[in-house]
Order: structure tokens, then C-alpha cells, then sequence
């Protein structure tokens, strides 16, 4: 099973969608998602699940899973860390507990949090960003937290999976470091690579678990609703002027009416099984984006303000490439 591990794709979401189409994950996690509720964040054929920081600005955490997989969410609830975590139903009947966690970099984690994702199922996966340090899988001098962290992982038999490549660059240039890694229970292989692939301070991680089952392939689709059909379905069905006299018959016509909208829809709408492969992003642009994480990264080391600009020029070039792409894409199959 592969996993996907990022840091705040809101702002380059065009670039991030390429990538988990040419990647083809069958887990997205996403750690800071800063996105307040009203946001969108979907891509094709995946279920979104999300965790929005509601206090204050920051922080929040998402799941993206195929839909092909069976899964349902759960809650864990934590204090000192922030997370979206849901179970996946293998064909087997097996079930994993699979948890995106976001651990801001003040206070001390807790490992009842950490107990209550571990004890969800004989096995676990959590993957994410800690804020932590340990010279098990990082540079740099070790802190409390990853003492804490690492005592838990050896105490309970678990499986520390972390890339052998840092994940996070400051902006100050100094001292890379691992903050993004997995930790797995009842599992005993895998495999996790840091990767440079989108403009930020926080390296993308990918895990390649083996979870001994088979999964259902990813099927393509492509849904299409005829809207005068909508239109003519509800206009019959939703009555004009309601009688309307307590909060219960609000509440019965709101439920009447949304069962109307959904039955409209599923009958006004077709789903196509889309044969060949997959757009790709042109090597012009993937090129571009490549060129411009080096020059993002040197910026980083060297703090040069010529390599701050080159990179800041590139990214605007590049969301422009990506939006004057998918239009023409659009374009060329309408």
C-alpha cells in the first residue's frame, strides 16, 4: 500500500494534483492544511476527510483515500496533537487504523494520545509530521519529545519508518532535519522516501507499506449531469409554497427537500469509466517545477535574496502554465 505524506498543499493544490495522479497513492496525508471550513479540497476518486483547526489560525490535518477502498472514519481524540484518522476494511476483513498527525511544535506530547490510535486495532499507521527529534531517525541533537516519542516506539514493539533523507529545511538555512515520519504497529516491512517535489519547507514522504492483501484497483471515472433534467425532476417534485408553522415542518420540508436534490442528481447523472492513461504536466512544466524546488532549496541554504526571486518568479510562471494547461486540456475534450 503506498502513502503520501505533505505539509500545507492548499496554495500549489494544481501542482499537488498532478503529482497524486502520475504517484497514484492509495493514502493521501495532510498535516497544517490551513483551510477553514468553507474551503474545497477534493481530487478525482478520492474520498476528502479533514480536521480543520477551528481556534486559531494554522494548523489542521486531512485524509485523501481511493474510493475504490473500502474505509469508514473514526474519531480519535487527542490534545496535544491534532489528527484525521480513519479505519480501512481489507477484503480479508482485516482492519488497519490509519491516522494524519500534526503535532505543533510547543508542549509535550502525550502518549495516551499515542495509545489511544495503537489500541484502535491490532494494527495501526501513523504517519505525519511530530515536531520532533531523535538521532533514531533524525540529524541534529535530540529533544524531549523525541525522547518520549522513541521510549513509546521501543516500549511497544512498534516500527519506526523514516526516511533516511531529511524532511524539513528551515528557512534559515541551518540544520535539516526529520520531523515527517511513520510509526506502525503490527507491521514488518516498509519503505519511506523524502521528495523534493513541491515548494515548500517540508519535503513530500512517501511509505510503501506492505499490508499482506490485495486492493481494488483505481478506477477512472467521469460523472456528467444534465441539468435540465435536474431542473425538470425538482421543479416537480419540490412543492412551491410549503405550510410552514412550527421548527418540525421546517425541519421535514429541509429533510423533503434534500432528498428530492440527491434523487435529481442520481437520476440526472451519468458515470463514465475513463480508459487511458492519465494526464500528465508537460516536461516544460514539470521541468520548471524541478528547476525552481533546487533554487528553493539553495535559497534556504545560502539565504541569497537573487535565488529568493528567481524562485518566487518561477512559482508564479509555473501556477500560470498549470492553469493555461488544464484550460486548453478542457478545451480539447469538450
Amino acid at each position: 500500500m503506498k502513502f503520501v505524506d505533505g505539509k500545507n498543499v492548499k496554495p500549489k493544490f494544481n501542482q499537488f494534483k498532478y503529482f497524486a495522479q502520475e504517484w497514484k497513492p492509495d493514502v493521501i496525508a495532510i498535516q497544517e492544511s490551513h483551510l477553514n471550513p468553507g474551503d474545497k479540497l477534493t481530487l478525482v476518486n478520492y474520498t476528502t476527510y479533514r480536521t480543520d483547526r477551528l481556534t486559531h489560525r494554522g494548523g489542521g490535518t486531512a485524509l485523501f483515500i481511493r474510493k475504490s477502498i473500502d474505509h469508514y472514519p473514526t474519531n480519535i481524540a487527542s490534545d496535544s496533537f491534532e489528527n484525521t484518522t480513519i479505519v480501512i476494511i481489507l477484503p480479508n476483513s482485516q482492519q488497519i487504523t490509519v491516522s494524519s498527525i500534526y503535532r505543533p511544535p510547543q508542549g509535550i506530547i502525550s502518549t495516551d494520545e499515542l495509545n489511544r490510535i495503537c489500541n484502535s486495532n491490532n494494527k495501526c499507521i501513523a504517519v505525519g509530521d511530530f515536531n520532533a527529534k531523535h538521532s533514531a531517525w533524525s540529524l541534529g541533537r535530540r529533544f524531549q519529545n523525541g525522547n518520549i516519542i522513541n521510549d513509546y516506539i521501543c516500549n511497544n514493539n512498534l516500527i519506526l519508518l523514516a526516511p533516511p533523507e531529511p524532511t524539513h529545511f528551515p528557512h534559515n538555512g541551518n540544520n535539516p532535519s526529520t520531523l515527517d515520519f511513520g510509526v506502525l504497529k503490527n507491521f514488518s516491512s516498509g519503505d519511506a522516501t523524502s521528495l523534493n517535489e513541491l515548494c515548500s519547507d517540508h519535503n513530500l514522504v512517501s511509505f510503501e507499506i506492505d499490508i499482506n492483501a490485495n486492493i481494488p484497483a483505481i478506477t477512472k471515472t467521469l460523472k456528467t449531469t444534465n441539468w435540465m433534467k435536474f431542473y425538470d425532476i425538482t421543479k416537480e417534485a419540490i412543492p412551491g409554497n410549503p405550510s410552514i408553522n412550527s421548527t418540525k415542518d421546517i425541519d421535514e420540508v429541509i429533510n423533503k427537500i434534500t432528498a428530492v436534490i440527491l434523487t435529481a442528481i442520481n437520476q440526472s447523472s451519468k458515470a463514465k469509466i475513463i480508459n487511458g492513461p492519465y494526464r500528465k504536466l508537460p516536461p516544460l512544466i514539470t521541468n520548471k517545477i524541478t528547476l525552481r524546488n533546487q533554487i528553493k532549496k539553495r535559497w534556504q541554504i545560502t539565504y541569497d535574496p537573487r535565488f529568493k526571486r528567481k524562485s518566487t518568479q518561477l512559482t508564479n510562471e509555473i501556477k500560470a502554465d498549470i492553469n493555461q494547461y488544464d484550460q486548453d486540456s478542457w478545451t480539447e475534450w469538450l
